[in-house]
């Protein structure tokens, strides 16, 4: 019996550690990524990764395809939010993604939908898929951020991180992750890998 490609979520805060956990199971396994649709514009110090994670379009490339159907159209799936600079951007989640057969030899289907998104995906579209929420000290969290986009892009979110707590983000009272881990008790290296073992990759028991 072939056994079924786990479906890893990765979510948590920015800050959280998502993107580099993210990228050490990319590398370490063969691994389809899920992307998203955003019209962000990418911040200072920020580059596209490895992973490729989100297909970078404008606004009006995004309501074309909503408007033709191609993005989920669940309110969880997509998000209207603000630059710092006032500007508008938009996310979504393509619905072909979940349509396409992954590789014959791919270990892993990772994606990084929100804690908004990811309980209707799980509950109508992947059962089987595993939230996984990672979570740091607020301090940390901060100190991450500013190392990663500087201080003007903390202070304009630090209302945000002081109320942040657990799995609490993004307004998500319904979600309800498979498992947390605290990205501050354990390295990159050790998140991966026990997220690795959880999505049944590893068999060596961790402490």
């Amino acid at each position: 019996m072939t056994r079924a490609i786990p479906h890893v979520n990765i979510c948590g805060y920015p800050g959280a550690g998502k993107t580099t956990v993210a990228i050490l199971l990319w590398q370490r396994y063969r691994t389809t990524v899920i992307r998203q649709y955003t019209t962000r514009v990418l911040r200072a110090g920020e580059s596209e990764t490895i992973l490729k994670e989100y297909n970078w379009i404008t606004n009006e490339e995004y309501k074309n395809l909503y408007n033709e159907g191609k993005l989920l159209k669940w309110d969880s799936a997509n998000s209207h939010k603000v630059n710092p600079d006032g500007s508008e951007y938009f996310r979504g989640i393509p619905a072909s993604e979940f349509w396409v057969k992954p590789k014959p030899d791919t270990q892993l289907i990772l994606s990084m939908f929100s804690t908004r998104a990811a309980p209707e995906i799980k509950q109508k579209i992947s059962p089987e898929m595993i939230n996984i929420c990672l979570v740091a000290d607020d301090l940390i969290l901060k100190e991450r951020i500013l190392s990663r986009f500087g201080r003007d892009y903390v202070g304009g979110h630090s209302d945000t991180i002081a109320k942040y707590r657990g799995i609490n983000i993004e307004g998500s009272a319904n979600f309800e992750p498979n498992h947390v881990i605290d990205t501050g008790e354990l390295d990159a290296e050790q998140v991966a890998e026990k997220i690795a073992y959880l999505a049944g990759l590893l068999t060596l028991t961790l402490p």
